[in-house]
């Protein structure tokens, strides 16, 4: 973190790099990792450290965890103007979400694909999605 405050950025990932390397059980050094990638670093790095904790969270049979990773796989792929990659992850995540009986966040998940669909040109996937929403 004081890489952080000075501002000495390319330390600070590789830093963070090697924490994520050296405890790959620790789910809280990875989203700390993810953190600063997505505030300081590479959007694209922060993708793929979001993609490790969906690999983290599955082998650790963290159902719910996984799919929180998915949603954030989504969310991060749209920033960097990936739809498709988007809506590919959102629907791994709402799969999931259905499985576990969690309906909060399958909203959420399903009100964030209608627009990505939309924009992929299937509008009835759009209105599906919000249909299942409601």
């Amino acid at each position: 973190q004081l890489q952080e405050k000075n501002f000495d950025l390319e330390d600070a990932a590789a830093t963070w790099d090697r924490v994520v390397a050296k405890f790959p059980r620790n789910a809280e050094a990875l989203q700390r990792a993810i953190d600063f990638q997505m505030k300081w670093g590479s959007p694209e790095r922060a993708l793929a450290l979001h993609e490790e904790s969906v690999k983290r969270r599955s082998d650790a049979g963290d159902a719910l965890g996984t799919a929180r990773a998915h949603s954030n796989v989504a969310f991060q792929r749209m920033r960097l103007g990936d739809d498709s990659g988007a809506l590919d992850a959102y629907r791994r995540a709402r799969s999931a979400y259905q499985s576990l009986g969690a309906r909060q966040e399958l909203v959420q998940v399903l009100v964030a694909m209608a627009p990505l669909a939309a924009r992929q040109g299937d509008e009835a996937g759009a209105q599906g999605a919000l249909a299942e929403a409601e």
